[in-house]
C-alpha cells in the first residue's frame, strides 16, 4: 500500500513547494506563513487520501467509480472552503474544519487497508478473479 500513499506525498508535497516557496523567497518570515503551513500540511493529508481513494478502486475493479469519487470529494472539499468563507469564520475556524475532513479521509485510508496485502489484492479476491 505504500505506491499510492508516495505518489499522494509527491502530488501534495509538489503542490505545497509551488504555493510555499515564492513567499519565503519574498522575505516572508516562516512566522508569518504559519496558518499556511498547517493548511498545506492538511492538504497533503487529503491528497494522499485522495489517491488511496482512486487506488482502491483499481484493487476493487471499479476504476472510474473510484476516481469519480475522488474527484467528487475533493470539489466538496474545494467548495466547503469557499462556503466557509461566506459564512465568514475565521481562517483558525476553516484550517479546524479542512482538519475534520483531512481526518475523515485518514480514517478511510486506514479502514482501506484491508484491500491490500503485499501482492495487491486479497488472496481470496484473486482467486475469484480468476474463476469463471
Amino acid at each position: 500500500m505504500i505506491q499510492p500513499i508516495l505518489f499522494g506525498l509527491g502530488h501534495g508535497i509538489c503542490e505545497a513547494t509551488w504555493i510555499l516557496v515564492p513567499p519565503l523567497l519574498g522575505g516572508y518570515p516562516i512566522s508569518m506563513l504559519t496558518l499556511g503551513i498547517i493548511e498545506r500540511f492538511l492538504a497533503i493529508m487529503i491528497h494522499v487520501g485522495l489517491t488511496i481513494m482512486v487506488w482502491n478502486g483499481f484493487q476493487k475493479g471499479q476504476k472510474w467509480r473510484y476516481l469519480f469519487l475522488a474527484i467528487g470529494v475533493h470539489g466538496a472539499v474545494n467548495s466547503s472552503l469557499i462556503l466557509f468563507q461566506s459564512l465568514k469564520l475565521t481562517p483558525v475556524q476553516i484550517e479546524l474544519c479542512l482538519g475534520v475532513m483531512a481526518v475523515l479521509l485518514a480514517i478511510y485510508s486506514f479502514h482501506s487497508r484491508k484491500y491490500y496485502t503485499l501482492g495487491g489484492l486479497k488472496n481470496e479476491e484473486k482467486d475469484s478473479k480468476l474463476q469463471p
